[in-house]
């Protein structure tokens, strides 16, 4: 049977050939699909594991009946490399489909998707609607419908190519194909007044020719101001902070001074560099690292050898190798109060590394303390965060919040086996989410915790988001749920704390040892 681009259907039957009127031989739905087959499999009939996908291309539609499923039977989707087994197991026998007599309906055909992490099958969306309405992503699912994609003209001027900077910019029907000559084409959206440039001559319907051509860049080097510099299309000004010492930690934020002027280069790396003049006389540290013409990096091989790392908040401000990472806390952010702005010490590291010029939030992998940072520069131990800090702490962006199981206070590791508390160090909080999570089936999207200090109470604030993802061979444990760290700030008062996180609350007395494992309250399970 095959389908026609107007709706007919041209069928076979005793060596004839039959014409039939797809849209009123079948009921087809305000989807383009039909009553008689459907798109879903019943997935208490098959594995599971013949559905699991992250993405369409995982996937492939197979028709399981004796008919296909326009005309009686049912396709369904399945992962690629299950697909034999899938048709072994729920097609039918030999010989069983010998005596079925199948309809000649035509009807939208079924493309495989990937949707909740499971295959389906479900009609071409170019069926009914045309290819001109699809985005790129169903344009790329939908047989006889191509991609067309075009590179900004500017663009294509710098590159000299259609593919490195190819966007999409319509779909359209190549059924029956097209032929499109192989002459780069300019082609102009009237919608927005942007030209693009095609590999070959076939362009989105409706859109303007253009005449290809790439204007010569300015002679950027030549203006003598930033405020000339700017107002030139396809130059750029470079502005940056004075140094007289390249080991001297930069002004973040201070890229006042006008350096002068170059030719657009397109992306630059968003972290801080040093680059000195042409002459050596001048040195300067610059947002990117993309410099001045003919500015070379600065030579930072003697600032020195020290380990950074190691050095607390006082010894990293003294030492001219190395740079105080400082951050604020991310509710007072998130609040719009920056009076703590680049106030938390978080650590120290070595002077010159390179820098994003972008604010990041960083979580202490050991005490799971979080700061958002200035730059893209984090301590050493820790990470970036993989939450969002300035979301509301009872909502999951993925995954399923868990109830708070257990809350325990730990202390420093000594000999003899104990955990000691004691002035001058934080309380270290350990958080676990409650129930048996499979190790191999439960996937963390989040696991934070946070403390306060007021006086003598500490209040901890956790968060688990967590996913089952269903699988015969879950190991039989119950160690999946994982755990958050966080400390409060130092103690710097003897005496008797409470520690309360919800319903959970201890006591612990500072200075005192704790046994291996800390003090704990709840039950994980």
């Amino acid at each position: 049977m095959t389908r026609l681009r107007n709706g007919f259907v041209i069928g076979h039957l005793g060596g004839m050939s039959l014409l039939v009127l797809g849209l009123f031989a079948c009921d087809v739905g305000s989807d383009g699909s039909d009553s008689t087959g459907s798109g879903d499999a019943d997935t208490t009939s098959i594995d599971p594991v013949w559905l699991v996908c992250s993405q369409a291309d995982d996937c492939t539609v197979i028709e399981i009946g004796c008919c296909d499923h326009c005309n009686g039977g049912e396709a369904i989707g399945v992962r690629k490399d299950k697909m034999e087994i899938a048709k072994a197991a729920l097609g039918p026998a030999p010989g069983e489909c010998q005596n079925t007599e199948c309809t000649l309906m035509g009807c939208a055909p079924m493309i495989p998707e990937c949707a909740a992490g499971q295959c389906k099958a479900t009609p071409d969306p170019s069926w009914m609607s045309g290819c001109e309405n699809l985005n790129e992503a169903q344009c790329s699912l939908a047989p006889g419908c191509d991609a067309l994609m075009g590179a900004l003209l500017e663009d294509y001027c710098v590159s000299g190519s259609v593919g490195k900077d190819a966007v999409f910019t319509a779909c359209f029907d190549n059924d029956p194909p097209v032929s499109c000559g192989g002459a780069m084409t300019c082609a102009m959206d009237e919608t927005t007044g942007k030209k693009y440039v095609f590999s070959s001559t076939c362009v989105p319907p409706g859109w303007e020719p253009c005449d290809l051509e790439c204007v010569e860049p300015p002679d950027c080097e030549e203006l003598p101001d930033e405020q000339t510099c700017l107002r030139t299309a396809g130059c750029i000004a470079y502005m940056g902070s004075s140094t007289r010492d390249v080991c001297e930690p930069p002004d973040i934020g201070g890229w006042s001074q006008f350096y002068g002027c170059g030719p657009d280069p397109g992306a630059c790396d968003t972290a801080i560099g040093c680059a000195t003049s042409p002459d050596g006389n001048d040195s300067a540290w610059f947002p990117t690292l993309c410099f001045p013409p003919n500015w070379e990096a600065c030579d930072t091989t003697e600032c020195g050898n020290v380990d950074c790392s190691v050095l607390n908040e006082t010894q990293c401000v003294a030492n001219d190798a190395c740079w105080p990472l400082r951050g604020a806390p991310p509710a007072d952010v998130c609040a719009g109060d920056f009076s703590t702005w680049m106030s938390v010490f978080g650590g120290c590291d070595r002077f010159g590394i390179g820098c994003g010029d972008a604010e990041t939030c960083g979580v202490d992998l050991k005490s799971g303390q979080s700061l958002i940072f200035p730059s893209t520069c984090l301590p050493k131990g820790w990470t970036a965060c993989d939450f969002d800090p300035c979301a509301q702490t009872d909502e999951c962006l993925a995954g399923a919040k868990a109830e708070l199981g257990q809350l325990c206070v730990r202390g420093t590791f000594t000999a003899g086996n104990v955990e000691k508390l004691d002035v001058g160090q934080p309380i270290k909080i350990q958080t676990k989410p409650k129930g048996c999570y499979s190790s191999s089936c439960t996937e963390i999207h989040t696991a934070t915790c946070s403390a306060t200090l007021d006086t003598f109470a500490t209040d901890v604030t956790a968060l688990f988001c967590l996913e089952n993802i269903p699988d015969p061979a879950c190991t039989a444990d119950c160690s999946g749920g994982g755990f958050a760290n966080c400390e409060t700030p130092m103690i710097t008062t003897m005496g008797t704390y409470t520690v309360t996180m919800g319903d959970l609350m201890l006591t612990v007395r500072v200075p005192s040892e704790l046994p291996l494992g800390g003090s704990c309250v709840g039950d994980p399970f």
